[in-house]
């Protein structure tokens, strides 16, 4: 990955050079810059048995599936696939300017989460009787 994260950069690196030395841009400041996280790319198998106990144990609490989209946020369960081989199931509530200043979710969301993700760890990893 370290090695993609690179090339993408002297790629952009080149193209920035080219600018520089193109006539039609004579005199035009090119400036270059790269500030942030930069991470692993991760997608997780959404054919993965946990994946699957996720997504239906959410359709049985909330009444519909779970929507399915590409995400450039970051979560820790990338951790565990990259570097684990481990299966992730990543879901959460509905959410409005998420990590934003007036980040919210809704609560009935929450609330189905929640139960979901019980109904899911009691089938994964089953249950004892309380005596």
């Amino acid at each position: 990955m370290e090695q993609l994260r690179r090339r993408a950069r002297d790629d952009i690196l080149r193209i920035a050079d080219e600018a520089r030395a193109d006539p039609a841009l004579r005199g035009a400041k090119v400036k270059v810059e790269f500030r942030g996280f930069h991470a692993d790319p991760c997608v997780f198998d959404m054919q993965a048995p946990i994946a699957q106990l996720a997504m239906r144990s959410y359709a049985e609490v909330a009444g519909v599936e779970l929507r399915k989209y590409p995400a450039t946020g970051l979560t820790d369960g990338r951790f565990f696939t990259l570097y684990q081989g481990t299966p992730v199931a990543c879901f959460g509530p509905d959410a409005q300017d998420i990590h934003g200043i007036d980040e919210s979710v809704g609560l009935d969301s929450m609330h189905d989460i929640t139960r979901s993700i019980a109904l899911c760890i009691a089938e994964w990893c089953g249950v004892e009787g309380i005596r």
